[in-house]
């Protein structure tokens, strides 16, 4: 056997190996998938989902759009980091602000503030998936989206708008399948939040260009104005 052709079979194998570790990524994103479907609440199948998402890099094209964006594109490679919360604190804020409202909210229901928080694989989408765990309660408070089922959906759909998260896709498309494996007269309300999510990720502008650590004290009502004018949200302190 030539030297050529031992180049070319050895990159033949690679590619195989390449398309291997595809499918398993694949098979193995789809049976999480499978198991969120049926149990939304199991949060580790939901990571694992997001995890092996990522690794097939299929974040990149959210990566590309936030780059195509004046607003969000020199914040891909330095991006703003939420500070862990401390619900305490926060709950000393003037009632009605954002700290205050997500302090309340996670105290009432008993949630861990920082249980989203997590070490991902430096890989190319990660800017987006960090994102995605240290807003995701935040946008639930801006949003005014509960942590219902149509809640949630509501939340995914406003995510997919402003990051095209394959996460996103991936969690609707388990949400559906739930209406339709259960009670289809559960779909009316998760179709109402699915496009009340996405008319409004049209209408605001990116919610990635916001530095929530200097907007925690601002009023909610004056957040959620701010951006239905098209306005990023700022500390009123620096005016």
């Amino acid at each position: 056997m030539t030297a050529r052709r031992v180049v070319v079979s050895v990159e033949c194998m690679r590619n195989q190996l390449t398309r291997i570790s595809k499918i398993s990524g694949v098979c193995f994103a789809a049976f999480n998938l499978f198991k969120v479907a049926l149990n939304p609440k199991n949060t580790p199948n939901a990571l694992a989902v997001s995890d092996n998402l990522l690794k097939l890099g299929l974040f990149k094209s959210g990566v590309d759009y936030l780059r195509s964006n004046p607003l969000t594109a020199p914040l891909v490679d330095n991006p703003y980091t939420v500070s862990e919360f401390d619900l305490d604190r926060m709950i000393q804020l003037p009632t009605g602000s954002l700290g205050y409202e997500l302090a309340s909210v996670m105290k009432k229901d008993n949630l861990d503030p920082n249980y989203f928080r997590r070490s991902n694989p430096p890989v190319e989408g990660k800017v987006i998936l960090d994102h995605i765990e240290q807003t995701h309660d935040i946008w639930h408070i801006v949003l005014g989206f509960d942590i219902s089922e149509a809640g949630e959906v509501g939340i995914l759909a406003f995510q997919f708008g402003q990051l095209r998260s394959p996460q996103a896709v991936a969690f609707m498309s388990g949400a559906l399948m739930r209406c339709l494996l259960g009670n289809l007269t559960n779909l009316p309300p998760v179709m109402d939040a699915m496009t009340r999510g996405w008319e409004l990720s049209k209408k605001w502008p990116p919610l990635f260009a916001v530095n929530w650590n200097e907007v925690m004290h601002e009023q909610v009502d004056t957040i959620r104005d701010q951006l239905a004018r098209g306005l990023i949200p700022t500390s009123s302190l620096n005016h």
